[in-house]
């Protein structure tokens, strides 16, 4: 799975400002051969690794974190030319993306990113990256947005480009108990799969993973835009395979250990990868 999208921006108090051809209801543009250069990035940004600090002594070393581990981000030489992979603030007009109009953008920037999705990223690479502009102004979002296409760059025309998240009453559905003292759980299922509300770690405005849903989910999830809960790959949390052995007391391994036992017998294979994962308990 290559899902490698790109969002250029700064999400502060539900606003994301700064950097980051279909006609009405997602049509094709009307000249969709047509090859043409990438917009310019904004003059003076310096996307390059020159352009970060060097490790320091004694703190984390993030200097391989982000994009395809700390490398140069995109240049305009790594956009695909195709006109048809590239949607420009005019051509998100005709998907109902418009700014400063106060009215809800988010289902016409998801038609925008699953056409991309649908017609880009199958042939799409590092070197061919598909991109997605933002107008100057403001945006509503009232949804979290699905980034699934491969290869995918979202950005904003420049600082002007303001996209303000407002959940509506389906996203948020953080309910209280009845003597409103506490986050009321059992009001927020998803069918008989998983719960959870606005605060759980897989909510975002711009969710950047697959939409495939854990297959004993499949049913349970009926509820206004409460697919999320169990759609994407971050649920593989919910559905732990198995435990390891706890041969240290409490725990099933320490710092330093180089092998771990599991509680029971399962059918791993000589050479295949295996996710260990530590809970935020003991």
């Amino acid at each position: 799975m290559r899902r490698v999208a790109v969002l250029c921006g700064l999400l502060t108090v539900g606003v994301l400002a700064g950097c980051v051809g279909p006609k009405a209801g997602g049509a094709e543009p009307s000249d969709p051969g047509v090859e043409t250069k990438p917009v310019a990035l904004p003059q003076g940004l310096d996307l390059s690794k020159a352009n970060r600090r060097a490790p320091i002594a004694g703190l984390p070393d993030w200097s391989h974190a982000g994009y395809r581990d700390g490398e140069n981000l995109p240049g305009a030489g790594d956009y695909n030319p195709d006109h048809n992979c590239r949607i420009t603030p005019e051509e998100l007009a005709g998907y109902g993306v418009k700014p400063n109009d106060e009215q809800d953008d988010t289902a016409g920037l998801q038609r925008a990113i699953d056409r991309i999705g649908k017609d880009c990223s199958p042939s799409a690479s590092f070197s061919k990256l598909s991109l997605i502009i933002l107008p100057a102004g403001k945006l509503v979002v009232t949804k979290q947005l699905w980034v699934d296409a491969d290869y995918l760059t979202i950005r904003g025309a420049g600082a002007e480009t303001k996209v303000v998240f407002r959940p509506d009453a389906d996203t948020r559905y953080d309910k209280l108990t009845a003597d409103g003292g506490e986050w009321d759980q059992d009001a927020t299922s998803c069918g008989k799969g998983p719960k959870g509300g606005w605060l759980w770690p897989g909510r975002a405005l711009f969710r950047v993973q697959s939409r495939a849903v854990e297959k004993s989910y499949v049913d349970s999830c009926t509820e206004p835009n409460r697919s999320d809960l169990a759609a994407g790959t971050v649920n593989a949390h919910w559905k732990a395979g198995v435990k390891l052995l706890a041969t240290q007391g409490e725990y099933g391994g320490r710092a330093a250990d180089t092998k771990v036992r599991v509680a029971k017998s399962e059918p791993f294979k000589a050479g295949t990868f295996v996710d260990i994962r530590a809970a935020n308990t003991m």
